[in-house]
């Protein structure tokens, strides 16, 4: 194969990963949005139904939901979390270190959360956690992108948190499970810190749609 048969077969190659991550991701917001307009209200746009459904993912969903949304739109939400929650497939899909390329944090969402404190000291202990998996290759490559950290600090808080680090970095070492299990614990014995999640929240979101 010559040069150019290469370099186009190359450009195909890459147009054609390029359009599966795009339907991937696209499908993931798309079956967000129907079920978040069906249950909170039908004017939400991609932004704030993936906003709904990360917050919905938390395990405590209740203040950062309330924080978010008005007083209406928040009741339905809490009332249904469960159901506007992320699937695994969806979350996988947005932040996974195998769904393709990722986008990356706008310079005002990367701002935004840089600037708080609390997010500054999750992501000091989220790295104290992950010591053993971060002297990995390609976890310590994935770390290195502020999606990633964002993604991870928010993980923490949710359900199934360990599989959700897992699908972010593209695995976790078994040495980090118990330190990971003392942080997630230590972070559901304190309070709910509602504007830091909101913020990492909206930066997600606004990456991602």
């Amino acid at each position: 194969m010559d040069v150019f048969a290469l370099q186009a077969a190359m450009q195909h190659a890459t147009e054609k990963l390029g359009a599966m991550v795009i339907t991937g991701r696209g499908k993931a917001i798309a079956g967000i949005r129907s079920r978040t307009t069906q249950t909170v209200a039908s004017w939400l746009g991609d932004d704030e139904c993936v906003k709904i459904a990360l917050a919905s993912s938390l395990r405590a969903p209740a203040e950062v939901l309330e924080f978010m949304l008005s007083r209406q739109a928040a009741k339905k939400a809490v009332a249904r979390c469960a159901s506007l929650a992320l699937t695994p497939d969806e979350f996988q899909a947005l932040f996974a270190a195998t769904a393709g390329t990722l986008p990356v944090l706008a310079n005002r969402n990367s701002s935004t959360i840089a600037s708080n404190g609390t997010f500054q000291q999750h992501v000091q202990k989220t790295t104290a956690a992950l010591r053993c998996s971060l002297l990995e290759t390609q976890q310590r490559a994935a770390w290195t992108r502020g999606l990633s950290q964002a993604s991870c600090v928010l993980a923490l808080h949710m359900h199934d948190y360990e599989d959700r680090l897992a699908d972010v970095l593209g695995g976790v070492v078994r040495a980090d499970s118990r330190r990971l299990e003392d942080l997630a614990t230590e972070i559901d014995e304190s309070s709910v810190q509602t504007a830091m999640l909101s913020a990492t929240i909206s930066a997600l979101s606004a990456s991602v749609t």
